[in-house]
Formats: structure tokens, C-alpha cells, sequence
């Protein structure tokens, strides 16, 4: 259903659950596909060309970047508190 600026929103993403290649002759005819689960647990899978993945991948990459934040090693890990105290994962 469109929010108030006509996009359609997709469910929000609780975790990333993982993502499958779908090769092709060239990169302009593979697609990835993303699946996810909301924070309920529910599945979501979507589709995407491999090149806009890629943008993505791109985005991600400056974004990180541009915010000083460091990459998790295993985002997927439970953070540990460490004695001298921020948690880590």
C-alpha cells in the first residue's frame, strides 16, 4: 500500500536472511535474490538485476564511509560485552 509520497513500502527488515545469484549469460541478465524476515519472524523474498545490487553494494560501501562506521566482522553475531565496556560483536 503507497505511504503518504505514493512509494509502496516493503515490510521492514528485522534480519537478512540471505542471498542467491541467479547468473546469467552477462551481469545485465543475472538477477539476486534478497530474503528477509520482519521483525515477526515473517519471510519476504524480492528480486532484483545484479547491477542494481551492485549500486547498492556501492551505496552501502560510501555510506559506511561517509559515517565513520566500522564494518562488523559477523553482523549476524550476538554482541558480547567486552570488561572495558561498549559491546562488541
Amino acid at each position: 500500500m503507497p505511504n503518504a509520497a505514493g512509494v509502496n513500502e516493503l515490510p521492514n527488515v528485522g534480519r537478512i536472511q540471505g542471498l542467491m545469484l541467479l547468473p546469467a549469460p552477462t551481469p545485465r541478465d543475472s538477477t539476486v535474490q534478497l530474503q528477509y524476515t520482519d521483525q515477526k519472524g515473517e519471510w519476504y523474498q524480492t528480486t532484483m538485476p545484479f547491477l542494481d545490487a551492485m549500486y547498492l553494494l556501492n551505496l552501502l560501501k560510501a555510506m559506511q564511509m561517509q559515517s565513520g562506521f566500522q564494518m562488523p566482522e559477523n553482523p549476524l553475531a550476538t554482541p558480547k560485552k567486552t570488561p572495558d565496556g561498549p559491546e562488541k560483536a
